[in-house]
């Protein structure tokens, strides 16, 4: 048997355990869900499909290296990382997370539309790649948003840099944010937008993200 799972850059085992239905895989992965490195728990059946997928962290480095079964669900232990500007260095902390078994919501960007024109908020046509003139309207919708608490939302990018702190945040669904933010479009160098919501009591994140051009000279 044979499966893979995991996203298209680092994804590391640490720690591995037999439940009931299946097995539970611990380690940490970057493919850029939230932050560097994210923690993360996936369950698969007892022929490697997988169950649900979880997600840990912020957006410094952060990973899982050990898992255990619990009465009521499991316990994660490993590090969380911290970034402090005032500090010219990360550091981390242990990690203990009470991770309960269900399936995490999910969240989808539904505006902008990808390969898409808009101009000051206003959808214009379809188009080679998606950009924006002026500010842009981010839309977030949600399979499950009663289990959702707040999404928020980052920027990346060669104008606007990597942001620690969200440049907002929203408590309702859908979940709407306006990027009203001084850009310059770079050729090739689009900036992407990663949003991130926030479920449960133990930092678990559902994210989603998309890259696009914009211009906008407020």
């Amino acid at each position: 048997m044979g499966k893979r799972h995991g996203g298209y850059d680092i994804t590391g085992v640490e720690d591995i355990i037999k439940v009931e239905d299946g097995y539970l895989i611990a380690g940490t992965t970057d493919y850029r869900d939230v932050g560097y490195f994210d923690g993360w728990l996936l369950k698969v059946d007892k022929d490697g499909n997988k169950i649900w997928e979880k997600k840990f962290g912020g957006r410094e480095k952060d990973e899982i290296d050990v898992v255990l079964e619990t009465e009521d669900g499991y316990l994660l232990g490993g590090e969380i990382g911290v970034h402090d500007p005032n500090i010219p260095y990360f550091y981390s902390y242990s990690w203990i997370i009470k991770c309960k078994d269900y399936p995490p919501p999910e969240i989808d960007i539904v505006r902008p539309k990808k390969n898409h024109l808009y101009v000051f908020d206003r959808e214009i046509m379809p188009f080679f790649t998606t950009i924006a003139i002026g500010d842009l309207t981010i839309e977030v919708t949600s399979d499950n948003p009663e289990l959702i608490k707040k999404v928020e939302f980052y920027l990346t990018g060669f104008f606007v840099g990597y942001d620690w702190e969200p440049r907002g945040t929203a408590y309702s669904h859908p979940y709407k944010w306006k990027l009203d933010v001084f850009v310059i479009p770079v050729p090739f160098r689009p900036i992407e937008v990663r949003c991130v919501a926030h479920y449960g009591n133990s930092g678990a994140v559902a994210t989603d993200g998309m890259y696009l051009y914009v211009m906008n000279l407020i």
